[in-house]
C-alpha cells in the first residue's frame, strides 16, 4: 500500500475512534487534535482515568502547535489552571481562548462565573449576552444567579442596564423570574423599567409575564402590570371592562377580550358600519346548529362593592333555544356574583343591565363571559341569526 493512502486509512481509524477511544485514537494518529482534545475532556470530567496534569498539559501543547487557531487548547488549559488554584492565570487563559472565538463555550462560562463572583456584574452580563445570542437555549444555567443578585440595588441596575441593550435573555428573564412566587415582585418592576428600551419589550413577553403572574396568584400586579404597560394610545380603552366598544386588536392578554373558536358560530370585532345599528361591536353569527361553550371573554379587577353590568346590543332573527347570557364569576372560587340574559328575536340598539355585589373577601378578580346554556350538543338547539354586542360595561355604585 502506498504511503499516502497507509496515512490516510489511519487517519480515518483514528477518526473513527476519537469518541469512543480517544487513547487508541492518538496511537492511531498522533497528530489528530480532536481526540488530543476528546481525551483531555474525559480525563478532566472523571479522575479515576489516572492521567495527570502533565498528561493534560502535553496534549494541550501539542494542540497549540498544530492547530494554532483552535481556542479550546487554551480553554482547557485555563480550566487546569484553575483547578490548580491560580484564578488570574486561569483568566487569562480564557480570554486568550475568546481572541480566537469569541463564542467559545466553555471559557465563555467561567469567566462569567468568576467575574460575578468578584463583582464585575456588568462585564459578565456582557459576556452572557454573547453566549445567549449563541446559544440561547442555556439561559437555565445562569438563571438561578439573578434572584439574588437583583436583590441588591447595584445588581438590578447593571441587569436592568444590560436588560436594556439587549434583547436577547431578557423574555427568558422576565419567564423565569414571573414564573416563581418569591422573584414575581421583581418580574413585574423590571417590566415596568423595560417600557422605554429600545427595542421595547415586545407584546407577547408582556403578555407571558401577566399570565405567569395571574398562575401564581399574584393577580394584582398582573393587572398592574397590564395596564401600566399599554400604548398611550390604548389608555383610553381600559377601564373596568377594557375596549368596552369591541375596537378591533391584536391584544391576547386575560384582560382583554378573548374569542372562541365554537362549531356552529363564527366571531369576531368588526369595524364601523359592520353590524346591525351600523356601529362598531362584537358580532356573531350562528350557522343553525347547537353551540356549547364561552364565546367571548376576559379578566376584571373589580374592588369589593356594588355593580351594574350593562349592554348595548342589536340582533336578527336571534335564536337560543338554551339560552344566551353574560356572567360575571369570582376567578377562584367560580361563584356567580351576575347573569344578564341575550334576548333573541329582532331589535337594535337594546339596553339591559343588571346590579350585582362583590364581596370583600375570596373575590380577587372575575371573568365576564358571554357563554351558551347548551350541555350537551343536540341537533334540537340550533342557534341561528346575528347578534352584535355595541357595548358592554361595568359602572359602580358608589355609596352617599
Amino acid at each position: 500500500m502506498a504511503p499516502m493512502a497507509c496515512l490516510a486509512l489511519l487517519d480515518g481509524l483514528s477518526r473513527s475512534f476519537e469518541i469512543d477511544d480517544p487513547n487508541l485514537a492518538v496511537a492511531l494518529n498522533p497528530a489528530n487534535t480532536d481526540a488530543r482534545i476528546r481525551r483531555t475532556v474525559v480525563a478532566l470530567n472523571n479522575p479515576d482515568t489516572g492521567a495527570s496534569a502533565p498528561d493534560f498539559v502535553a496534549d494541550l501543547e501539542f494542540v497549540k502547535r498544530f492547530a494554532p487557531v483552535d481556542p479550546r487548547a487554551d480553554s482547557l488549559l485555563g480550566e487546569i489552571v484553575l483547578r490548580q488554584g491560580d484564578v488570574e492565570k486561569a483568566a487569562d487563559l480564557f480570554l486568550a481562548a475568546l481572541v480566537q472565538s469569541p463564542t467559545e463555550l466553555h471559557s465563555l462560562k467561567r469567566l462569567i462565573t468568576l467575574e460575578l463572583s468578584e463583582g464585575r456584574i456588568a462585564s459578565a452580563l456582557s459576556r452572557m449576552s454573547v453566549l445567549l445570542k449563541r446559544w440561547p437555549g442555556r439561559f437555565s444555567e445562569f438563571s438561578e444567579v439573578f434572584p439574588s443578585l437583583m436583590a441588591a440595588p447595584k445588581g438590578y441596575e447593571a441587569v436592568l442596564a444590560a436588560a436594556e441593550r439587549d434583547a436577547a435573555w431578557r423574555g427568558r428573564l422576565l419567564t423565569f423570574l414571573a414564573s416563581d412566587a418569591q422573584t414575581a415582585a421583581v418580574a413585574y418592576r423590571l417590566l415596568l423599567d423595560l417600557r422605554e428600551a429600545d427595542p421595547p419589550v415586545a407584546n407577547s413577553e408582556v403578555d407571558r409575564v401577566i399570565a405567569l403572574l395571574l398562575s401564581k396568584g399574584q393577580s394584582q400586579l398582573a393587572y398592574q402590570a397590564f395596564v401600566l404597560t399599554r400604548a398611550t394610545e390604548t389608555m383610553g380603552n381600559i377601564g373596568y371592562v377594557t375596549n368596552s366598544t369591541f375596537a378591533q386588536t391584536s391584544a391576547s392578554s386575560p384582560f382583554d377580550w378573548s374569542l372562541s373558536r365554537l362549531a356552529g358560530m363564527d366571531a369576531a370585532m368588526v369595524g364601523p358600519g359592520g353590524g346591525p345599528g351600523g356601529t362598531d361591536g362584537l358580532r356573531i353569527e350562528f350557522r343553525r346548529k347547537p353551540v356549547k361553550g364561552t364565546i367571548a371573554q376576559q379578566m376584571l379587577m373589580l374592588p369589593a362593592g356594588v355593580y351594574e353590568l350593562s349592554t348595548k346590543s342589536s340582533a336578527r332573527s336571534l335564536e337560543t333555544p338554551k339560552g344566551l347570557t353574560w356572567t360575571v364569576t369570582c376567578a377562584s372560587a367560580r361563584t356567580t356574583l351576575a347573569e344578564l340574559v341575550v334576548e333573541p328575536g329582532r331589535y337594535d340598539q337594546q339596553l339591559t343591565s343588571t346590579a350585582f355585589d362583590v364581596p370583600e373577601e375570596g373575590c380577587e378578580g372575575q371573568r365576564l363571559r358571554l357563554s351558551t346554556g347548551v350541555v350537551a350538543p343536540s341537533m334540537r338547539y340550533r342557534y341561528e341569526g346575528t347578534l352584535t354586542v355595541h357595548e358592554i360595561g361595568v359602572r359602580q355604585f358608589l355609596a352617599e
